[in-house]
């Protein structure tokens, strides 16, 4: 990370914006497990509740036996239906390729894609005998496909389009369209709108063509001799990769049937009675099989992962700075290794039986930056130490001598390999892992900038397992990837993105002896436990507590019970599968290395001036967003007067509410959203961990529509205008529509460290200054106004400050 801001708010700033680089096309594929077929039989599938609004559990596919087969086989195709109408996004084709075109051209949202897709998947799985059905609606005009599935003897309808599955078959619904009423939901799909589910559907539905599994068109097509570069892609890439653009695109990880959601509770101090909330969990030591002990920047914690409760590790007396940063456990000698980023040193301790912790010494060099991980040989001869700062990873002895200090850009991860024998270490600057052997020799890198296989954005972390698996964690694209030794990636998992089953940049990985890996999912302050093989979460732990929300207040309070209509709240559980589009990670957009979006991406922001017309449309990007005529509108000055978060990834939507163009900004790693005016501005409180997906505000069990949160900021605005006419001091009045909840002196403390351009420091001088009269203010607004356009960065905050100081007349 770039910088520290207190007690863990922010964590880690962004890489420097490079060139964008095409992904690569091939992933190597790698299996974990091998899941038994799916044969005939005369067991009866079990009940599964139909509902509509609700989602079932989800079930295992990695059936550990045929008889296991048999009996879920209606559950496991269930699954497989949920997987395609979650990963492929409705309405992007695959390319007009012979034998394709019939069941592309099925249906305007290329519903044949899915059903192709989804027999795909079938195949993989062991089902033998299925049926694509071309469908058309004599009545309405309406075209569709849906797939006929036999298991143990019955015929089920299946349609990933829609994300719905029938408890009997094409036919039977024909004969009586009544029985398509009784479904079970796997998803929520844009296709919806259209009418394709249920019986005003099938009700005057006839079938126009049937590809069966072993008929010549989709037997060819499975036979895999016409996509054998799109089969050697991940399942949710497949349909943007054959239609010649490589979106990334997060690969949402399953719930396990054994699935658990923990919320952890704070141990309170006996002495002080104050309980000790902990956030942004960024590095993980695993202590013992229930423990871990988890840094954050400002506090150690241990984490009682079987009782899910936790207590705080109160920094040593002997210690000075305490900013503990990378966390790592020596079983051998029962110490606990820490990097203490600001402290300069690695500060080590032992392990207790009662697992609270005893300092023993530090490990310093005069060479030391911001130590910012650590990892030790197992046999505790070795300690390797990423130096953030100082671009340096350095291998000491466990006495404390330097053996060897070698440039790693901006070194972050460390790991010992499975043999002791070498280690390996992440490069932010250079977007690499890279290999080193005890002599400090460079024996091998992988990665560069970029989307895809063996590229990352942001390698934070590096763990290897006994089995010599090196895991790598990339906060901004979201992805654990796997690779061997050699550094030769074969798996990756997850990605960023809303709801359950994606996160909120993960900042460090830690594998179990049992096989499963701790993902430190640092944004969404939560602790998750996955399985690998089958992709699976096991078990989240949730740290901290919900924040207060504006929107979500003001939502429910208003209108009554209209008001309480516009919050739609969603089981915490199946939160992941409400989400609109998996096509588009963060819901928003990126430049250069950052690049992953379309046009349709841009927003609208009107800022206007006099003597110049500034752009309105912007691209939303990494901490800012980019404009026409090479303009960039910078938030990196919102941190301190809007919030001590950051925003990170930016995403953003406008709209036109009494003739007036609204434009909300905001970000999931920040609690704050700021919705503008014609230059105006209001700061509104939402929850981290908050993306915009269409024209939703999707957080952690809730949905709500941008609408909502757009007037919480109208109403605020049009109070500074209608309150700015009066006698009251400018500033106070400035200050309720940016930071109501701060006193007018704490407010200006945030001015005075806010300014970022010179003519901002200056505007921002006069704001702060108590002898300042309003025509003092204006004169240094339109001052600011007038250089604004020379350098072509527009600081969002200091424009917002000047415009909202112009409105004194």
């Amino acid at each position: 990370m770039e910088s520290k801001q207190s007690q863990g708010e922010s964590v880690g700033q962004g890489a420097a914006i490079g060139q964008f680089i095409i992904v690569g096309v091939a992933v190597v594929c790698f299996v974990w497990a091998v899941i038994a077929t799916v044969s005939g039989g005369a067991v009866e599938p079990p009940k599964v509740k139909v509902v509509e609004k609700e989602v079932p559990v989800n079930v295992p596919v990695n059936a550990a036996s045929e008889q296991f087969v048999q009996t879920l086989g209606y559950r496991k195709a269930y699954e497989l239906c949920r997987r395609v109408h979650q990963s492929i996004r409705y309405g992007a084709p695959f390319p007009k390729i012979s034998k394709y075109n019939e069941l592309s051209d099925v249906g305007s949202g290329h519903c044949g894609t899915f059903a192709y897709m989804f027999c795909r998947e079938l195949r993989h799985s062991g089902f033998r005998k299925f049926t694509i059905y071309d469908l058309k609606n004599e009545k309405s005009g309406l075209i569709h496909s849906a797939v006929d599935v036999e298991i143990n003897g019955k015929v089920y309808l299946f349609d990933p389009t829609v994300g719905v599955c029938y408890r009997v078959g094409m036919k039977e619904i024909l004969k009586d369209p009544q029985q398509a009423e009784r479904y079970d939901r796997v998803g929520f799909s844009e296709s919806d709108q259209f009418g394709y589910a249920g019986k005003s559907f099938y009700d005057g539905v006839k079938i126009v063509k049937t590809y069966h599994a072993d008929g010549p068109i989709l037997s060819s097509l499975l036979s895999g001799d016409l996509f054998d570069a799109i089969e050697a892609l991940p399942l949710e890439q497949r349909v943007m990769a054959s239609a010649g653009r490589m979106k990334f695109m997060p690969k949402r990880l399953r719930v396990s049937s054994s699935f658990h959601d923990k919320s952890v509770m704070d141990v309170v101090d006996s002495k002080t009675g104050i309980s000790s909330e902990f956030k942004m969990p960024v590095s993980i030591a695993i202590i013992s099989d229930e423990h871990v002990i988890l840094a954050n920047y400002g506090k150690l914690l241990l984490l009682n992962l079987k009782k899910g409760v936790s207590q705080e590790l109160k920094k040593p007396s002997d210690v000075k700075v305490w900013n503990p940063t990378g966390v790592h456990y020596n079983s051998m000698f029962r110490r606990l290794y820490v990097a203490n980023y600001n402290g300069h040193n690695v500060l080590v301790f032992d392990v207790l039986a009662d697992r609270t912790i005893r300092y023993r010494r530090q490990i310093a060099h005069e060479k030391f930056k911001s130590p910012e991980n650590v990892s030790v040989s197992r046999d505790g001869r070795y300690i390797a130490v990423a130096d953030y700062d100082g671009h340096a990873v350095s291998m000491f002895t466990d006495e404390g001598n330097l053996r060897w200090r070698k440039v790693v850009k901006q070194a972050h991860g460390v790991s010992f390999g499975s043999s002791d024998n070498f280690v390996y270490a992440t490069a932010l600057g250079s977007a690499q892992i890279q290999k080193f052997n005890l002599k400090g020799d460079l024996v091998g890198k992988a990665g560069s900038h970029g989307w895809g296989r063996e590229r990352f954005l942001w390698p934070t972390d590096v763990c290897v397992s006994d089995k010599g698996v090196v895991t790598v964690a990339d906060a901004h694209t979201g992805q654990i990837s796997l690779h061997n030794e050699g550094l030769t990636e074969f798996a990756a998992l997850a990605g960023n993105g809303p709801g359950l089953t994606l996160f909120n940049m993960p900042y460090s990985v830690e594998w179990e002896r049992s096989g499963t890996i701790l993902v430190a999912d640092s944004f969404r302050h939560r602790i998750v436990r996955i399985d690998p093989r089958t992709q699976e979460i096991i078990t989240v732990y949730r740290l901290g507590r919900m924040e207060g929300s504006d929107v979500i207040e003001a939502a429910l309070i208003r209108n009554g019970p209209e008001g309480r209509a516009m919050v739609k709240l969603i089981p915490r559980k199946f939160s992941g599968v409400f989400s609109v589009s998996t096509g588009e990670p963060l819901g928003i957009g990126y430049v250069q290395n950052y690049l992953n979006a379309d046009k349709k991406d841009e927003v609208i922001i009107e800022l206007p001036m006099e003597g110049r017309e500034l752009p309105s449309t912007y691209q939303p990007a990494y901490n800012y967003l980019v404009g026409k005529e090479g303009f960039s509108l910078m938030l990196n000055g919102a941190e301190s007067l809007l919030t001590r978060s950051y925003f990170y990834f930016v995403w953003g939507g406008s709209k036109v509410i009494d003739g007036k163009r609204y434009t909300i900004l905001g970000s999931p790693q920040c609690s704050v959203a700021i919705v503008v005016c014609e230059g105006l501005a209001a700061r509104v409180r939402i929850e981290h961990s908050c993306w915009l997906v269409g024209e939703s505000i999707v957080g952690d069990g809730f949905h709500l529509p941008m609408d909502s949160l757009l007037h919480v900021g109208v109403e605020r605005i049009n109070a500074f205008k209608r309150d700015v006419g009066s006698e009251a001091p400018l500033m106070e009045l400035i200050r309720r529509a940016l930071q109501h909840k701060l006193s007018l002196k704490e407010f200006q403390g945030r001015i005075r460290e806010s300014g970022r351009s010179e003519e901002g420091k200056k505007l921002f001088g006069v704001c702060i200054d108590p002898s300042a009269t309003d025509a003092k203010l204006v004169a240094a607004a339109k001052a600011y106004m007038e250089s604004i356009v020379k350098t072509k960065r527009i600081y969002l905050m200091e424009f917002v400050m000047a415009k909202m100081i112009l409105q004194r007349k």
